[in-house]
């Protein structure tokens, strides 16, 4: 065991530093917890069966504006987490 005299200054300086390491790693990792995560889009089938409507239906929702639709590809998507917003305020 190494004991070593440290002074004032010198033990307050590891302080902060140790202080600045660590708010420094909170900062990132509250950033991380907000960094939105990827989105998960449905297909019409997808999203019918999910919401327990035909595709009949589905169209109707979607050109009264109730569900946004998204083109990808020359393809229809519904995000999943709009789908799940719509089956909230039915309720």
């Amino acid at each position: 065991m190494v004991i070593t005299e440290l002074t004032k200054e010198d033990f307050q300086e590891i302080i902060e530093n140790a202080v600045a390491a660590k708010l420094n790693e909170l900062k990132k990792d509250i950033i991380n917890s907000q960094t939105p995560t990827e989105e998960e889009f449905l297909t019409r089938e997808d999203a019918a069966k999910l919401l327990k409507v035909s595709l009949n239906s589905l169209d109707n929702y979607r050109r009264e504006n109730k569900i946004p639709t998204y083109r990808i590809g020359g393809n229809i998507r519904l995000k999943k987490s709009d789908i799940h917003k719509f089956l909230t305020a039915r309720k």
